[in-house]
């Protein structure tokens, strides 16, 4: 029990505090200005402008991107896709899926070897393990919380959302998360969107690549969608709440 704490959730838990002391007290942004659009690289860029346009639902747009997109990339871009079930649902993720197909997917990661037997609760110590790395030492208040929503969607959420989805072989969990702000964007639910940046930037994401996804929200989701999000941005309680326990509270 201690090796797994000072292993694990420690370690979390730092790199929590630390994103977070980064956030100022004041931040400068202007509307429009996009002062942190080179911190992230290119890749990344592109699969998070695909999971944007994957959860609005813009197929037309979808498509242009992936006609664009390096062979290399598309086992990646695939897998950002299909995450988008877990938080815009079946029909766009389908349709998404349907239009990437349309153009023509290069590769893609097939995890599910059937010939392989895997422990009973395989899936759901791997939903626990990809909890654990995104929200660090406050997953145990999550799993708590979404079983008191019921029971069996607290197990849903593990086993299938973090143990099937979030934890297939490809993009490395911080990119996943990153990608989530980007379909997050549109939705724009405050309480939501503040778990979800702190998971991000306990992924192991700076606070330059966050705001830099943001930025991308005028493109994919239009100006209103900006202006609201530059706002909670402006107003975001996390940075005198890193000393307090602020998470999710």
């Amino acid at each position: 029990f201690f090796s797994f704490i000072s292993q694990q959730v420690l370690p979390a838990m730092q790199r929590a505090c630390r994103a977070l002391s980064q956030i100022p007290s004041a931040c400068p942004l202007q509307r429009g200005a996009r002062p942190f659009s080179q911190a992230l690289d290119e890749q990344t860029l592109r699969l998070c402008t695909i999971a944007g346009y994957a959860a609005k639902g813009n197929l037309t747009q979808l498509a242009k991107v992936w006609e664009e997109l390096p062979e290399q990339e598309h086992a990646n871009a695939h897998e950002i896709v299909m995450q988008n079930l877990l938080y815009n649902g079946l029909p766009k993720t389908i349709m998404a899926l349907n239009a990437i197909t349309k153009v023509g997917v290069k590769d893609r990661i097939i995890a599910e070897d059937r010939s392989v037997a895997r422990p009973k609760d395989y899936f759901r110590e791997q939903g626990n393990a990809a909890v654990k790395e995104l929200f660090g030492y406050k997953q145990v208040r999550l799993q708590q919380r979404l079983r008191l929503l019921h029971p069996a969607y607290g197990q849903w959420v593990t086993d299938f959302g973090f143990g099937r989805v979030r934890s297939r072989p490809g993009p490395s969990q911080k990119v996943r998360a990153l990608c989530e702000l980007a379909a997050l964007g549109g939705q724009f639910v405050p309480p939501q969107f503040r778990v979800a940046i702190i998971m991000t930037l306990t992924a192991g994401a700076t606070l330059e690549e966050v705001r830099a996804v943001l930025d991308t929200v005028t493109d994919i989701w239009g100006s209103e969608q900006q202006a609201a999000i530059d706002s909670f941005w402006s107003d975001l309680t996390l940075r005198r709440g890193a000393g307090r326990g602020g998470g999710f509270g």
